[in-house]
């Protein structure tokens, strides 16, 4: 078939059917030169898994990462977290479960989807499902009704499949009760924390010991690789001056988005908290007595800083600013949606323990009136129409581009803007593309002589072709010498303190006291509060999770860690001090949360397992290309 396709490339029906292949992965990430390799990024059991949609997980996970790190991602980001083993693994394990809920028996009905469709807000108006506005809004998004419902099908087999395993989880009473009985467990450790920064001044490198480094880590200043491209770039600003919105394009949106532009009554209130973990009944009598504090007038701000547990509010005198409905936990909505201003509730019980709420100030709902949002949805509309007149003229220029065989030749025939780079780096793009990281995730994912595909950017979508890449020599010492001095005092200064923390914990361990042999150090030691199991308790210790799960595993007998503890840029030896249980009674409602935070865990892993399991008896194949 190959040899066919090559001996008549010249043919007529042979270019149209290159075309219409082309036009199809368009807008499916599926770069290549000119022509891809199998369309298939994994096979799961004779299941196949196509490119374009490991190239759309892709994308969704860079995404996503990129908005927690603020819109730019860090250097060689994707290797150090190995996106492409996560995103492969998220795509099998995904598999596996639709596979497995085929073999058990899952099914979703078409109206089942049907429901849930109908039940999504984003396709309600004024509370009911709105077909028009399921269509309008799976079309801005590029999905037909059939692609769409296919997708949350496959959805709902493998949530229904998960639901299934789920059930088989169970926790005997014997294991709740040695968690209710770790509960009320408590320790005291003395530690020494040594950060590397203070042992710096302790490293003076001499040339020879620099050059030796260097020569050792030659390869770590290597520049990342740079890439020469031919781009054709199609900016939806280009398209926005011919756009006209009409009075009549605003009233019909308006009235298509009118649930937009409702908001519901929101209430401002305060709180005080006193977290569930301790005595059930003492909680409470510490709750009452500041309840009658405040029936008293004594001032609820000034009550809260002092007493209330929740740190982000108790600053600002308890105040949790407006809310709406669905944004507190039942009990808190109930007791705070009836009250009215400057009423204090009884004391509520939640999950987080008990609070006492005042209600502030209450915003009525309302609704924004058209004269309010027209030029907002003027925008809106304008905006939309440049970026489909965008993308149809970034379309028709790719089919030509494969048509003509190369950007070159397609610039030639149109006189088009076809544009050229220099050599450059992730860290010195083209000045126009310096904060575009998807289009700098596009460019670095090409091969020398690939062709991308069209990329959506923040200016609109580009076209590009990669001319060349190189990897740059590693720099001479002299270029680098300040990094290299940095990191090599770096290295020998946690040396250092490595040694010190352990010949401490040496000294520790003979005289089984660690602040005297901390003193003989000239070392420092810091004596914590109780700690419990509770996240909370822990945290506040201000000692490093990896040191408090230690210290839970030693005995009064042997009170020492087997090792050091390292931390970011610290090392820590401590010694257990104390361990007691106290007795707690917790009541009914807190044993049903234990119960349930276990067979949470229980449920998790148990999917967890089944997912392995089916793994390793699985026949999985990778597409090789990606593994590069």
């Amino acid at each position: 078939m190959l040899h066919t396709l090559r001996r008549r490339a010249q043919s007529k029906i042979i270019q149209l059917m290159v075309l219409l292949i082309a036009i199809v992965f368009v807008f499916w990430g599926v770069g290549s030169n000119y022509m891809s390799s199998r369309n298939t990024a994994i096979t799961v059991n004779n299941e196949e898994i196509a490119l374009q949609e490991y190239q759309r997980a892709h994308d969704r996970a860079t995404e996503s990462f990129r908005e927690q790190f603020g819109g730019v991602l860090p250097d060689k980001f994707h290797e150090l977290i190995d996106l492409k083993q996560q995103v492969l693994g998220q795509l099998i394990r995904s598999a596996l479960l639709r596979q497995g809920g085929h073999t058990m028996g899952v099914q979703v009905s078409p109206e089942l989807i049907q429901k849930e469709i109908s039940t999504m807000s984003a396709f309600q108006d004024q509370g009911r499902f709105d077909i028009n506005r399921y269509r309008q809004l799976l079309a801005q998004n590029h999905l037909s009704p059939a692609t769409f419902e296919a997708q949350l099908h496959d959805d709902m087999v493998r949530a229904m499949t998960v639901t299934a395993l789920q059930r088989f989880a169970r926790v005997p009473d014997g294991e709740l009760a040695q968690y209710r009985e770790l509960a009320g467990e408590e320790i005291r450790l003395l530690s020494c924390s040594l950060g590397v920064e203070a042992f710096r001044d302790r490293v003076q490198p001499s040339e020879e010991a620099l050059a030796h480094f260097f020569e050792q880590k030659r390869e770590d200043y290597r520049p990342g690789p740079q890439i020469k491209l031919q781009y054709l770039l199609f900016a939806t600003e280009d398209d926005l001056a011919g756009i006209e919105v009409t009075a009549e394009d605003i009233a019909t949106r308006y009235a298509e988005s009118r649930q937009r532009f409702s908001r519901g009554e929101t209430r401002r209130a305060r709180h005080i908290l006193l977290k569930a973990g301790g005595e059930a009944s003492a909680l409470r009598r510490q709750a009452e007595g500041l309840l009658q504090q405040l029936k008293a007038g004594a001032d609820f701000a000034e009550l809260a800083q002092k007493n209330s547990q929740d740190s982000g509010s108790a600053v600002r005198g308890g105040d949790l600013g407006f809310f709406g409905r669905g944004s507190m936990v039942p009990p808190f909505e109930q007791a705070a949606f009836a009250l009215k201003p400057g009423e204090i509730s009884p004391i509520v019980e939640s999950d987080f323990g008990l609070h006492i709420i005042k209600l502030e100030e209450i915003q009525p709902a309302r609704e924004q009136s058209l004269g309010e949002v027209r030029e907002q949805l003027a925008r809106e509309i304008r905006q939309e129409r440049a970026t489909q007149q965008t993308i149809s003229r970034a379309a028709a220029a790719y089919e030509e581009v494969i048509r003509a065989g190369s950007m070159s030749a397609y610039a030639a025939q149109v006189q088009g803007s076809l544009r050229e780079t220099d050599f450059f780096d992730r860290e010195h793009p083209p000045e126009k593309f310096m904060q575009d990281g998807r289009f700098l995730d596009s460019a670095f994912r090409l091969q020398a002589g690939e062709l991308s595909s069209l990329t959506e950017i923040a200016a609109g979508y580009v076209l590009m072709f990669a001319q060349d890449l190189r990897r740059p020599d590693p720099p001479p010492l002299e270029v680098v010498r300040d990094r290299v001095r940095g990191d090599f005092i770096r290295q020998e200064a946690r040396s250092l303190v490595k040694a010190t923390a352990t010949e401490l914990l040496d000294k520790a361990r003979v005289s089984k006291d660690l602040a005297a042999a901390a003193k003989e150090l000239g070392l420092t030691t810091v004596t914590s509060p109780p700690i419990t199991h509770d996240p909370a308790s822990q945290s506040a210790s201000g000692l490093p999770a990896p040191v408090v799960r230690e210290a839970f595993k030693l005995s009064l007998s042997a009170p020492f860690p087997g090792e050091v503890i390292e931390s970011g840029d610290s090392f820590l030896v401590f010694q257990l001090l104390d361990r007691h249980s106290k007795e707690q009674n917790l009541g009914e409602r807190h044993n049903e949360l234990l119960r349930e935070g276990l067979l949470s865990g229980r449920r998790e892993a148990l999917v967890s397992s089944w997912l392995s399991m089916m793994e390793g008896q699985s026949r999985i194949l990778t597409n090789k290309q990606l593994l590069r």
